[in-house]
């Protein structure tokens, strides 16, 4: 991390080709057509429908098999009546996915998403230029390239694209007050508006800017703050009016849940839970949690020049951790954002008194009040796949160009070569942390597409005996949302696996002859017995991991 000339303007064009190159360059490496969450998959199974024709709703593949219409394979899918919508929640995205799917495929889905890491990323350098402009390049690459953005660029769950939206509207807001034009209020009114249309959490981040906006008019009395606080409240307001009319439109209910991301549920033990999954969890990346320890110690030491050493000590030992981490062999998901994110932690370690004066700090009101709401509203076991705790995401612009000036302003107290060594060693852990997630997001999608592949493969060999499409049971939920390309190549049911008895008897009265059951079987467990089924084969589909798809055939 090396800062520029204060005094010199920074042309951020040229670094926005070059991050745009570099996000391209990435997509092959990652892989777009598998999806890494079974989310994105319920979009764009939505999406397929749109395109396909079918409206919103489809009818369930098996009813014959499913009286209850209990078994549909899309879990968590929105019913109306016998038929049902992958993804109606927010009809925004599911729009934006399929009309982007239709002209372009998955490029054109993805590369909305990396077009609003890049302009997250542009939006944060444009914050900074009005706090420390010597820092404007750094927090750019710092958010496209190294922070928790760059591994939702390649999602399709709206958290960059989201983020996007978050930083139009920040850098709207600023213009306002700068030059009073009423043009850069509408600006940042749409950008809400579509904020809060793809992703619910951006409704908490526009309340937030509107309490802080009105708190601040409350003290000074300014119109301006007032006018601000109107235009986000009022924006995300009539977002969510519309997201509510629009679904009850497709399902004859507005059943939208006004939590961000869910029911939070499990109490304070819920909350405690989801706090410490979203911002310190680490799975098997131990190295990275311990340098996340050593990078935030740093920062605490490099409060003081009296520390210099122990600056560069543990800044260097977190260096090497983060290089040992992103090149072990195999690498898992991350869903901390402080883990995923060193450098904020170590921003947040660095920040005082002064820095809650001003602008920066009402972008740290607005952020400590929206982190706070999204810990209140979460899920018990937080955002579940995700890297670097995906709710938070949207707030990473607001927040990232105080914190790292905080870091900067210490590392300024320590003599000249322990700074370049502490900020050395920090650039460091910021690109191991990135290449680590990049390897991630990389395997999970192989064992994607082993998993629905092979799937698809072992049911394509087996006939039903009735006549119709091969019979696909999955057990676990991810599975047909994961295979949402080959839902329509058979008739797919989601069982419990302590129902997986009485959906194959009833099959069995069917007249069904052969079933393909997905499932997960951990290590020593074998295919559930079934009276008047025999276990043909069970083929392990994934080949790091026991995912199976076993083939009955009827006794």
């Amino acid at each position: 991390m090396t800062a520029g000339d204060p005094t010199r303007p920074v042309r951020l064009w040229p670094h926005v080709v070059a991050l745009v190159a570099v996000l391209v360059c990435l997509a092959p490496l990652v892989g777009l057509n598998p999806s890494f969450s079974a989310d994105e998959g319920a979009v764009l199974a939505q999406a397929d429908h749109l395109i396909e024709g079918d409206g919103w709703l489809a009818p369930h593949p098996f009813p014959e098999a499913d009286p209850d219409l209990a078994w549909y394979p899309l879990d968590r899918a929105a019913r109306a009546g016998d038929r049902f919508a992958p993804y109606a929640k927010l009809p925004l995205y599911a729009v934006m996915v399929a009309g982007l799917y239709a002209i372009g495929g998955m490029g054109a889905v993805v590369g909305l998403s990396l077009a609003g890491t890049v302009a997250a990323a542009w939006g944060a350098a444009a914050i900074t230029r009005r706090l420390r402009p010597e820092l404007v390049v750094p927090v750019f690459w710092l958010i496209g390239a190294g922070s928790p953005l760059l591994f939702d660029g390649y999602l399709v769950m709206a958290h960059a694209f989201a983020a996007g939206c978050v930083a139009g509207a920040a850098v709207s807001v600023l213009g306002w007050y700068e030059r009073r034009c009423p043009g850069l209020l509408v600006a940042a009114g749409a950008a809400v508006l579509v904020a809060v249309g793809v992703r619910q959490e951006a409704l908490l981040l526009a309340a937030a800017g509107a309490i802080v906006a009105g708190w601040r008019w409350t003290r000074r009395r300014s119109v301006d703050d007032a006018v601000v606080a109107v235009t986000l409240a009022g924006a995300a307001a009539v977002a969510f009016v519309l997201n509510r009319i629009w679904v009850q439109a497709i399902l004859g209910t507005a059943s939208v849940s006004i939590p961000a991301t869910g029911s939070a549920g499990g109490g304070l033990a819920g909350r405690v839970s989801g706090f410490t999954t979203t911002w310190f969890g680490f799975g098997d990346e131990e190295l990275l949690f311990l340098a996340l320890l050593l990078v935030t110690a740093a920062a605490l030491a490099a409060r003081s020049a009296r520390f210099g050493r122990l600056t560069a000590a543990f800044s260097g030992a977190a260096a090497v951790l983060s290089f040992l981490a992103a090149v072990s062999v195999e690498h898992g998901t991350v869903t901390g954002l402080l883990v995923a994110f060193p450098v904020l932690a170590a921003g947040l370690a660095s920040l005082r008194r002064e820095d809650t004066a001003g602008l920066a700090g009402a972008l740290l009101a607005i952020s400590g009040l929206f982190a706070a709401a999204v810990i209140l509203t979460q899920y018990e076991r937080g955002g579940t796949g995700e890297w670097g705790g995906r709710y938070f995401a949207i707030g990473l612009v607001l927040v990232v160009p105080v914190a790292l000036g905080a870091l900067w302003r210490s590392l300024l107290g320590l003599p000249a070569d322990t700074r370049r060594l502490a900020a050395g060693a920090l650039a460091v852990c910021t690109v191991a942390v990135s290449i680590t997630g990049v390897a991630a997001l990389r395997g999970s999608h192989q064992r994607t597409a082993e998993l629905t592949e092979g799937v698809a493969a072992v049911a394509a060999t087996t006939t039903s005996g009735d006549g119709g499409p091969p019979v696909v049971v999955a057990t676990e939920r991810l599975i047909p949302r994961l295979s949402w390309r080959h839902l329509d190549e058979g008739r797919w049911l989601l069982v419990p696996r302590d129902d997986l008895g009485r959906a194959l008897e009833q099959l069995r009265d069917l007249g069904i002859r052969q079933v393909t059951v997905a499932t997960y079987l951990p290590a020593g467990e074998q295919p559930a017995a079934v009276d008047g089924w025999s276990v043909r084969e069970a083929v392990q589909v994934v080949s790091a991991a026991p995912w199976y798809a076993v083939l009955y055939d009827r006794s």
